[in-house]
């Protein structure tokens, strides 16, 4: 083979290997595409805002979440408890359910403008396929956590 003819047919293949996305401009230069999606920002925190407090991972004790309550507190603004904050599910904080009601709860109540996992763990990446992102995406706000 040829090495013109090998490398004309390898950038034909290679074309045809580009995603759908790709555009090219008159005189062969890469133009890019803006994503669809939109980047939404939540405001920002003012004092006295409330901070919602969730255990999307692994469980608490009430020790930590007095400390987490009085952390947020100095720091001027509001705690707001899950409702299943102190469940305990094995290493977890409740079960999967428990623990996608309280972030989605928290996600919904206008009230609450950000929201802090007082855990992190292995128990999270049991709720990413049943995250109602259509509700977070309605609901924009600080989500901050631990690992």
């Amino acid at each position: 083979m040829i090495r013109k003819t090998f490398l004309l047919g390898a950038a034909a293949l290679a074309a045809t290997a580009l995603p759908a996305t790709a555009a090219v401009a008159a005189g062969g230069r890469p133009v890019s595409r803006k994503p669809s999606m939109k980047l939404i920002k939540p405001p920002r925190l003012k004092q006295g805002d409330t901070i919602g407090l969730v255990a999307p991972g692994g469980h608490t004790d009430a020790p930590a979440i007095a400390k987490a309550i009085k952390n947020i507190e100095t720091l001027g603004f509001r705690a707001k408890l899950g409702r299943h904050l102190d469940a305990v599910y094995g290493n977890y904080g409740g079960v999967p359910q428990q623990r996608l009601d309280d972030l989605h709860a928290m996600f919904a109540d206008p009230e609450v403008k950000a929201i802090w996992a007082i855990r992190g763990g292995s128990g999270c990446i049991q709720l990413l396929a049943h995250l109602d992102y259509e509700l977070i995406r309605r609901n924009p706000k600080i989500l901050l956590g631990y690992s």
